[in-house]
């Protein structure tokens, strides 16, 4: 891995991370729903010095990730995580304007199931956690509108 981490959910697009307070080599690394582990040596690969073992809720280090579709058109709404989910879910998504946000659970044949928000909110990064529990198990889909506009939706898939 070398000094540097990197993160992925599609094994095509990678972004590096911020290992900020560790010095040396990354040369392990695991991450769980919610944590990441992070094996590290003070020195080069030689094998000499000492290292360590570094744990920190995901949460701290993935805030928002800024992606671009595959035509280079800069993404707005985030996969929710974690996906699949069982009883709540978070979705991360990025206003470019202030406005009047909705954001919409709907099945697989694009009846509303829940609306989650529906209020104005200001310009930039916004986040989203919600209860799954009442939903049964299947595809759903999420949208996000801000002022009439289109920002995106995801597939989430409910599991227990």
């Amino acid at each position: 891995m070398g000094e540097n981490g990197f993160y992925t959910d599609t094994f095509e697009s990678w972004y590096e991370l911020d290992f900020s307070g560790i010095e040396g080599e990354v040369t392990a690394a695991q991450a769980t729903p919610t944590q990441l582990y992070l094996g590290f040596t003070t020195d080069t690969k030689s094998g000499k010095g000492n290292g360590g073992m570094y744990r920190k809720p995901l949460e701290e280090f993935i805030v928002a990730i800024e992606e671009q579709d595959d035509d280079g058109e800069q993404k707005f709404v985030q996969q929710n995580f974690p996906n699949p989910a069982s009883m709540e879910t978070t979705v991360n998504y990025r206003l470019p304007v202030p406005g009047q946000v909705c954001l919409k659970i709907t099945d697989i044949s694009g009846r509303t199931i829940q609306s989650l928000i529906n209020e104005e909110q200001t310009q930039g990064m916004h986040s989203y956690t919600f209860n799954t529990s009442r939903l049964k198990v299947g595809v759903y889909f999420y949208n996000i509108i801000c002022n009439t506009q289109n920002l995106g939706s995801g597939k989430m898939l409910i599991k227990r």
